[in-house]
């Protein structure tokens, strides 16, 4: 199921004349303005009635309470009789077989989520999901097995909670329009990007995906302010924890804008202490500011677009980073999509005379890729994708030939993947 905007007004760090950040923050801006005319469209408009009716009176308002308080129905109303529990399954498979022109002897294509085998047949991920519903109750449990959960668990791949894709319970209260509170491990709602290759438009993810995080463990909840807005607030052990390693929480604050088949768009808070204990940069809090907007203009054509920033406070300084992407998708044919996306991330590192910075995200400070996809459905609930792809980095990160250490600046892949649901 990513873009940052620091409100729209531009990136936090040293000012710069490098066109790259003039055509970020414009791009903030944009989505910004974007949020304020969706929201003044949608939510605090009065409720229009119609021609000729009128208001209550004060006295048949009167007269309404007492006949109700009156009512034996009302006094001995009774509840009604519990629906069924529904029990709803679905899964999906991801496989595929990738070529590196750098030739890595190691078989790895570095910093990807999650195409990472080279010259290898490979099993991306194979997920069995369970949803059930019990009256005002719910719940989700969704296992997985592959590469995939072994690349984005990082640290915690090693235990058994690699295999959950998410696991949460949740209880809608009888509060106002329906108040939604869940718990457990979810996915992050960072950015437009999501796991399952079949609800992107391309087979890999973006540099944005990798380097943000994928999950959460902890407690959230939603209220729909309107229609079509839904605002999300959420506690976590922090940012890609299942446990905690710092012992303090992490925030997230979000509004949700969907129109149905025309417009999805997310402005997002996220904020906590991400370093562990003992770190040289201490725990300072990082501030996360992400957003992003998709539109079909077309029945043949959707553009997206997704913008990030975020910036703490560590004991050399201020850390910063800006990222942005750009996608647009075309339906050729009834049976054939072509999608292409460019993106960016850059990050400012402080130094002092105590030392400098762990980088947060890739160890240089600009990662950069431009990707286009051939999406075939020759059958419903399947996709066959062919994408070819080019990485760009400040520093030599990825791998080339047989050198047993990162000596390249750059990598290009070409990919065939398969997936398919139901």
């Amino acid at each position: 199921m990513n873009t940052h905007i620091l409100l729209g007004i531009g990136w936090p760090g040293e000012p710069t004349s490098d066109t790259r950040y003039w055509v970020a923050s414009i791009l903030g801006l944009i989505l910004t303005v974007a949020f304020v005319l969706l929201f003044r469209r949608t939510v605090g408009r009065p409720t229009a009635r119609k021609k000729g009716s009128k208001r209550p009176t004060k006295a048949l308002l009167m007269s309404g309470a007492t006949a109700l308080a009156l009512s034996p129905l009302a006094a001995r109303a009774e509840d009604p009789e519990p629906a069924p529990p529904t029990i709803a399954v679905s899964a999906f498979v991801e496989t595929y077989i990738s070529w590196n022109f750098n030739k890595p002897e190691n078989g790895l294509t570095a910093f990807r989520g999650f195409d990472a085998r080279h010259n290898s047949f490979a099993l991306s991920n194979a997920v069995l999901d369970t949803r059930w519903t019990a009256g005002a109750i719910s719940g989700r449990l969704a296992l997985q097995t592959g590469d995939t959960p072994d690349i984005y668990y990082g640290s915690e791949a090693t235990s058994d909670v690699r295999h959950v894709l998410e696991a949460t319970i949740a209880w809608k209260a009888p509060a106002g329009k329906g108040l939604t509170l869940d718990g457990g491990i979810f996915l992050s709602p960072i950015g437009p990007e999501a796991v399952p290759v079949k609800d992107n438009w391309t087979w890999s993810r973006s540099t944005l995906f990798f380097g943000l995080p994928f999950y959460h463990a902890g407690f959230r909840a939603t209220y729909p302010v309107s229609e079509r807005w839904n605002v999300t607030a959420g506690v976590y052990n922090g940012w890609n924890n299942v446990t905690d390693t710092n012992g303090k929480k992490s925030i997230s604050v979000q509004g949700l804008y969907t129109k149905p088949d025309k417009i999805t768009a997310s402005l997002l808070y996220f904020g906590g202490a991400e370093r562990a204990r003992g770190s040289a940069e201490g725990e300072p809090w990082r501030n996360l500011f992400d957003s992003h907007i998709t539109i079909t203009v077309s029945p043949t054509l959707s553009v997206l677009a997704h913008a990030d920033t975020g910036f703490e406070n560590t004991t050399f300084g201020r850390a910063t980073w800006r990222a942005g992407a750009l996608a647009a998708r075309i339906k050729a044919k009834p049976w054939l999509y072509v999608a292409a996306r460019a993106d960016i991330l850059d990050e400012t590192t402080p130094t002092s005379r105590a030392g400098t910075a762990a980088t947060l995200f890739f160890p240089t400070k600009r990662v950069s890729s431009l990707t286009a996809t051939l999406d075939a459905r020759p059958a419903d609930r399947m996709a066959i994708r062919l994408e070819f792809r080019r990485d760009s980095a400040h520093d030599p990160i990825y791998f080339k030939n047989g050198e047993s250490s990162p000596s390249a600046r750059s990598q290009s892949t070409l990919t065939l993947g398969l997936t398919a649901w139901f």
